[in-house]
């Protein structure tokens, strides 16, 4: 959401402050975690409201203008560039996900709102696979919504998902090509892979996505 410094109406003036002076917070450890100066101090706690649609924090310079704010899902808003929102969102998928995903594409990120697009800076993809392991399946892929052009520089190998037990972690950065990538608006980011069903594991993966949201125009 735009920042915009609220005027002394929507403000409004406890009547015990009239004037804040220079502040300093500071952060303590709780005491569970070995300081013993830290009895009965808590963070600093802001919490919204259940229909929380505005910025729940914004920073301003003293000229009011807006510096960096957090919305009201936590996502970072960096004065500099008001129409580019910082976010990072992590899916869980299920075994019967990962299988299906060639003839049905799991969504990782929703569309974004109109006249905006999502820009992808980078996945990490966390499997962790069991005795009973996946089989058969295609190379694994992130794509826009409906179409088949890479975002990524790299792709999960099958053989990667049909792998023995255990943890792995994968690190994808956006493809990189001489005339750059192309960025389609208003579309949200699907996982799938390329050339058929995966079988008969029990295996499940994490994805966590960091992107922007940038609004066009």
């Amino acid at each position: 959401m735009a920042m915009t410094f609220p005027s002394d109406t929507q403000r409004g003036t406890p009547a015990w402050l009239t004037k804040l002076t220079a502040t300093l917070i500071r952060a303590r450890y709780r005491a569970l975690v070995g300081d013993s100066n830290a009895a009965g101090k808590v963070p600093l706690t802001i919490q919204g409201a259940p229909s929380q649609t505005a910025n729940l924090l914004e920073f301003y310079d003293g000229s009011k203008n807006g510096l960096a704010a957090f919305d009201k899902a936590g996502n970072l808003i960096l004065g500099g560039a008001t129409n580019v929102v910082g976010c990072v969102a992590q899916v869980s998928l299920s075994a019967a996900q990962i299988i299906a995903m060639y003839t049905t594409p799991v969504a990782i990120l929703a569309a974004p709102a109109t006249g905006t697009a999502i820009v992808v800076k980078k996945i990490v993809v966390e499997l962790d696979l069991t005795a009973t392991a996946f089989s058969g399946g295609g190379v694994v892929h992130f794509y826009y919504h409906g179409l088949s052009a890479e975002i990524l520089s790299a792709s999960l190998a099958a053989a990667t998902v049909n792998g023995g037990a255990g943890q792995s972690v994968y690190v994808f950065e956006p493809v990189s090509t001489a005339g750059g990538s192309v960025v389609t608006k208003e579309v949200g980011i699907d996982i799938t892979c390329a050339s058929g069903v995966f079988a008969a594991g029990t295996g499940t993966a994490k994805v966590t996505v960091w992107y922007d949201v940038v609004t066009l125009g």
